[in-house]
């Protein structure tokens, strides 16, 4: 299976210091290459909804092409392990 050269990343935060340096490195890391979209859990109520759909229960959290970031189940954002998703080693 080809390896998608564009993701679509998405971040859920909650507005706090953690989520806006999260947000920042995946901003980043992202450059141009790829999709970011930010979701504020306090002023969208989609952002809440697309959080409930994919479990996710902690913020800062990272979902790249769907698929909740490992690093982002238990620890802060962690671009190492958002890479490794994009080259297919997660």
């Amino acid at each position: 299976m080809a390896v998608p050269t564009r993701y679509s990343i998405e971040v859920l935060s909650a507005g706090c210091m953690t989520c806006r340096e999260g947000i920042r490195a995946v901003q980043e890391f992202a450059g141009k290459d790829h999709d970011v979209t930010i979701h504020d859990m306090h002023k969208d109520e989609r952002a809440q909804a697309r959080a409930k759909e994919l479990g996710i229960n902690r913020v800062p959290a990272v979902v790249v092409n769907g698929k909740l970031a490992q690093c982002c189940q238990s620890r802060p954002v962690d671009v190492g392990v958002i890479r490794s998703m994009m080259h297919g080693k997660a």
